[in-house]
């Protein structure tokens, strides 16, 4: 993989430096994407999906990681380093404009500062913060001006709406689990389960555990607390629990203690027959990224035997 010095100073950056580390991370990426390594590209993804907005810890973890897996960094000789660190940063930067461009020729017409910023709204990973305050602020012409206005009002309106939508839904949903129900009710079929699309303004916590979403297998997950103090008393009067899938920023509410379980619990009764090939591989990651990140902390948990299982299926 080229320009592996840069992507190897992540290990000096520390868990603060959200924006450098995600600007190497999306370099990364783009140079894996122009060479076709479509598997280590996947495998940044994933590590880049792990931030937060204040740390950086976890992406850095797993971003190593998977530098380690596919051969990892030796520093050249002295005699050697200065010729190759500049074809290195040659090849880095080289990739990221040409990943730019393609991005630029196909994504749409409007100019390349609101194609950015459309990215962003839209969490592409080839636009962060930094790139949509720098579009706003080089902006000379009232023309560019609006259509960055433009794309904002278009992204901004639809996201929001559903965030709002979502939110009613868990409130409908907490008010409908109820502990008052009478059993005539409670026999009946839940009309708000795991599955359901609920929106709330949380906080991701160090809890990891395995979760139970309709649809879904037993899924490494975390632990999310609601920054309503009156959803978090709803909920844990109700006994739900907020997760999101590792890998993933969606939140559901699964019940508590059925739908969730310690990743060491082993679980003979998984069944993995229903589950489809695509969501086995990402099952799969998301074990993965989960162990890097435990091993990274020092807090190793063996999820072998869930992996086993994993495998013992997409071998049938």
């Amino acid at each position: 993989m080229h320009g592996r010095k840069k992507f190897f100073s992540l290990e000096s950056k520390s868990a603060r430096s959200v924006d450098a580390v995600r600007e190497i991370l999306i370099s990364a990426i783009a140079i894996t994407r122009q060479s076709g390594i479509s598997d280590v590209q996947s495998e940044l993804q994933h590590a880049l999906h792990l931030f937060s907005p204040t740390s950086a810890k976890d992406a850095i973890v797993a971003a190593l990681s998977v530098l380690d897996k596919f051969g990892g960094y030796e520093k050249p000789q002295v005699d050697k380093s200065e010729d190759e660190d500049t074809e290195n940063e040659d090849l880095f930067e080289t990739a990221v404009t040409k990943d730019n461009k393609l991005q630029e020729m196909h994504a749409s017409l409007l100019c390349g500062e609101a194609m950015i910023l459309e990215g962003c709204l839209s969490c592409d990973i080839n636009a962060n913060r930094d790139d949509w305050k720098d579009a706003i602020l080089e902006t000379r012409t009232v023309s560019r001006l609006a259509a960055l206005v433009q794309v904002l009002i278009k992204k901004s309106i639809s996201m929001l709406t559903k965030m709002d939508k979502d939110r009613k839904t868990l409130l409908d949903a907490i008010k409908s689990w109820d502990n008052k129900r009478s059993l005539r009710k409670e026999q009946k079929r839940e009309k708000y389960g795991s599955s359901t699309e609920i929106w709330a303004d949380t906080v991701v916590t160090d809890r990891f555990v395995l979760a139970k979403v309709e649809g879904y297998p037993w899924w490494p997950s975390r632990i999310c607390s609601a920054k309503d103090n009156s959803i978090t008393s709803a909920l844990s009067t109700r006994n739900r629990v907020l997760i999101s899938f590792v890998g993933d920023h969606n939140i559901r509410v699964v019940k508590s203690p059925s739908e969730i379980c310690e990743l060491n619990e082993k679980k003979k009764c998984i069944n993995l027959s229903f589950v489809t090939e695509e969501k086995l591989k990402k099952l799969k990651k998301s074990l993965k990224m989960t162990e890097r990140i435990l091993d990274g902390r020092g807090d190793s948990v063996p999820l072998d035997w869930y992996n086993e299982k994993i495998k013992a299926v997409l071998q049938d």
